[in-house]
C-alpha cells in the first residue's frame, strides 16, 4: 500500500512505488481514487449549516418569542427570545476558535494488501486540540471493514502550555482492515466531529489526506502437497539443471530397435558392454499462455447485471464470476512460474490484459515471469475492469452493451471486437517454443461461434485448457464435448465455486484424458513434436459439470 501525500505539518510523503517521473502504478491508482469527490480532500470543513437540532430547535423558539415579545409588548419574551438566538452564535464562535490543528498520518502491515488476508493499520495523531473532546473516526471503504472511532484528545493527556483549555495530542492507534475484494480503496482522511459544550453547534473536520489501499486478488497455492503441483499433474520429472551454454542436455538410455544409428553413443556403450544411444533432455520451459476474458458481455449475470463502480467494489466493473477467474489466472500463472515456465497473459483478443489497469507497472507488458513477474501481475489485475464488448453470434451480428466497462478517470477503454475474440491472431507475436507449452482459457458464457473458434486453439499448444463460468454448468454439454473433442481440457463450473475446487476439477479433467506425451522441461526430443489431440469424445462418461466439486 501507498502513502498517498503528506498529511499538513507531516514529515513527508512516501514515494514508494512511483516511477522516475512519478507516473508509477501507485500514482495511477490514486488519480483514480481521487475520483471520490468526499474522501481525498485535505483539511476542509464539510457542513454547510453547522447547527444541531437543538440548536435549530433554540433558534425556532428565538423566533417565535421575538415575533411573541413584538406583537404583545412583552420585555421578558424579548429577552428570551435573544437570550435563545445567542446560545447558537456562541457555538458557532466557539467552534471557531477550538478549530483543532492535527495531523494524521498511517502505515500498513503488510504493505501488500491482499483478498483475504487481514491487514493491520498503525495511524499516528499529532497535533493540539482546544477546548472540550471531539470525536474522530478514520473513513474506511466499506468494503475493508469497521471504520476506527476514538476521543480526541483522551482522557489525561498534557496541557499544550497555550491556554488552560489547549490539549496536546500524540495518539498511536491501531485497527485491521479485512478486504473482501480486489480494486482500489482508500483509509482515510481522519474525520472529526466537533461539537460546542451546549450542543448547539457541531462541525466535522477532515484532517490529513487519504492513503490508497491497492488490493490484490487472492493467491491460492495451488499445489495440494509439500511436493506436489502442475509438474507433478503433468507427469513430469525435476527440471534438469546444466552448467552447458545449450539449452539440450544429453544423457545416455538402452538401444531400442530402430533408433538412428548416428544416436549410437559408442563411449557409454563400450562402458556398459552393450548399445546405448544418446537422449536429449531440454533444460528449459517452454512459456505458457494464459488468456482471460474480459468481456462485459461475457460475465453478465442473470439479470444482466455486473456491479457497477462503486466503494463497496473498488471502483471496479466486476462480477463473481469475473472474480473467480482473476483470481484463478493469478494463482496459476504463480504456478506456473514456480515450476519454471514464463507466463505470457492476454485478454480473449489478444491484447495485452492489463493495458487498461490504473494499477499495472507497465500496461503493455505481457510477459511475466519468477517471483517479481507475478508480483507486477497481482498488481496489474487488482484495477482490472471488464471491458465493455460483446459477444459473436455467428451471423456477423455483434450483441452489443452499453459502455459500462469505461473506467472512471482511467485510460479510454474501446469495446471489444467480438470477432476477433479466441481468433488464432490471439497467438502471434509469441516466443518460438511457446507451441511447445501450456494454454491456459479461463472465459465466461461462449456462443457456438466463439467456441468454434477456442477449438480450433487446442492443435497450436501442445497440451490446451479451459475454465468457463457459466450461470449452469450442466447446461454448457454441448460446449464442453466440442472443445474436448477437438483436444482440450475442459470444464464448467459456477460463480460460487472455490479457486481450489475449480483447480481440483481441472487437474482430473487432465487426468482422465488419454495420456499424450508432453515435451515440456525433460521429454526426450528424437521423437517429432505431436501435432493436435486426436479428436475423441472424453472417455468415462465424466459428468460436463464436473467443476461443481468442492
Amino acid at each position: 500500500m501507498y502513502r498517498d501525500a503528506t498529511a499538513r505539518g507531516s514529515r513527508g510523503g512516501s514515494s514508494r512505488g512511483r516511477g522516475r517521473h512519478g507516473d508509477g502504478p501507485r500514482d495511477r491508482a490514486r488519480t483514480a481514487a481521487s475520483a471520490r469527490p468526499a474522501r481525498t480532500s485535505g483539511t476542509a470543513e464539510e457542513a454547510r449549516w453547522p447547527l444541531t437540532r437543538r440548536g435549530w430547535s433554540f433558534l425556532a423558539v428565538a423566533v417565535v418569542a421575538l415575533l411573541a415579545a413584538q406583537v404583545l409588548g412583552r420585555r421578558d419574551l424579548l429577552s428570551l427570545g435573544v437570550f435563545l438566538a445567542l446560545l447558537p452564535a456562541a457555538g458557532l464562535l466557539y467552534l471557531r476558535w477550538s478549530r483543532p490543528v492535527l495531523t494524521a498520518r498511517r502505515w500498513f502491515e503488510p504493505e501488500q494488501a491482499e483478498v483475504g488476508r487481514p491487514v493491520r493499520v498503525h495511524l499516528a495523531v499529532d497535533g493540539t486540540v482546544n477546548g472540550v473532546q471531539a470525536l474522530a473516526q478514520e473513513d474506511v471503504d466499506p468494503a475493508l471493514g469497521t471504520a476506527l472511532r476514538f476521543r480526541v484528545p483522551e482522557p489525561g493527556q498534557v496541557p499544550a502550555g497555550d491556554g488552560p483549555r489547549t490539549r496536546r495530542v500524540r495518539g498511536r492507534y491501531r485497527y485491521e482492515l479485512h478486504p473482501t475484494r480486489r480494486g482500489v480503496y482508500t483509509a482515510g482522511p481522519l474525520r472529526l466531529r466537533r461539537q460546542d459544550p451546549f450542543g448547539m453547534t457541531a462541525r466535522q473536520v477532515l484532517t490529513g489526506e487519504a492513503d490508497v489501499v491497492v488490493v490484490r486478488p487472492r493467491l491460492v497455492d495451488l499445489r495440494g502437497g509439500q511436493d506436489e503441483g502442475w509438474r507433478d499433474v503433468r507427469g513430469l520429472s525435476p527440471a534438469v539443471r546444466t552448467t552447458a551454454q545449450s539449452d539440450i542436455d544429453v544423457s545416455t538410455r538402452d538401444y531400442h530397435p530402430g533408433d538412428p544409428i548416428r544416436r549410437v553413443h559408442w563411449p557409454a556403450s563400450a562402458r556398459h558392454g552393450k548399445l546405448m544411444v544418446r537422449q536429449e533432455l531440454s533444460t528449459t520451459t517452454p512459456p505458457a499462455v494464459l488468456l482471460i476474458d474480459d468481456r462485459l458481455g461475457a460475465h453478465l449475470s442473470r439479470t444482466g447485471a455486473a456491479f457497477a463502480p462503486s466503494a463497496s467494489s473498488g471502483e471496479l466493473v466486476t462480477s463473481d464470476g469475473f472474480e473467480l477467474l482473476v483470481s484463478l489466472g493469478l494463482s496459476v500463472a504463480s504456478e506456473l512460474s514456480r515450476v519454471g515456465a514464463d507466463v505470457v497473459v492476454r485478454a480473449a483478443d489478444g491484447r495485452p490484459l492489463l493495458e487498461a489497469s490504473p494499477t499495472a507497472v507497465d500496461g503493455a507488458q505481457e510477459l511475466f515471469a519468477r517471483t517479481a513477474g507475478i508480483d507486477d501481475l497481482a498488481e496489474g489485475l487488482a484495477g482490472l475492469s471488464l471491458r465493455a464488448g460483446g459477444r459473436d453470434d455467428g451471423a456477423g451480428a455483434r450483441r452489443s452493451f452499453p459502455r459500462r466497462g469505461t473506467r472512471r478517470g482511467g485510460p479510454g477503454r474501446t469495446a471489444t471486437d467480438a470477432s476477433a475474440v479466441f481468433d488464432p491472431a490471439v497467438l502471434r507475436g509469441l516466443p518460438h517454443d511457446v507451441p511447445d507449452g501450456d494454454l491456459f482459457v479461463l472465459a465466461g458464457e461462449l456462443t457456438d461461434a466463439e467456441a468454434a473458434r477456442l477449438a480450433a486453439l487446442a492443435g497450436s499448444v501442445a497440451a490446451a485448457h479451459v475454465v468457463l463460468v457459466v450461470p449452469r454448468p450442466d447446461a454448457a454439454t454441448r460446449t464442453l464435448d466440442r472443445l474436448r473433442d477437438a483436444g482440450w481440457a475442459a470444464v464448467a463450473v459456477d460463480r460460487h465455486e472455490t479457486v481450489r475446487s475449480t483447480w481440483q476439477a481441472l487437474t482430473h479433467e487432465h487426468a482422465s484424458r488419454p495420456a499424450q506425451r508432453h515435451p515440456l522441461t525433460t521429454g526426450p526430443v528424437d521423437t517429432p513434436l505431436p501435432g493436435p489431440a486426436p479428436t475423441s469424445s472424453r472417455p468415462g462418461g465424466h459428468s460436463a459439470s464436473r467443476g461443481s466439486t468442492r
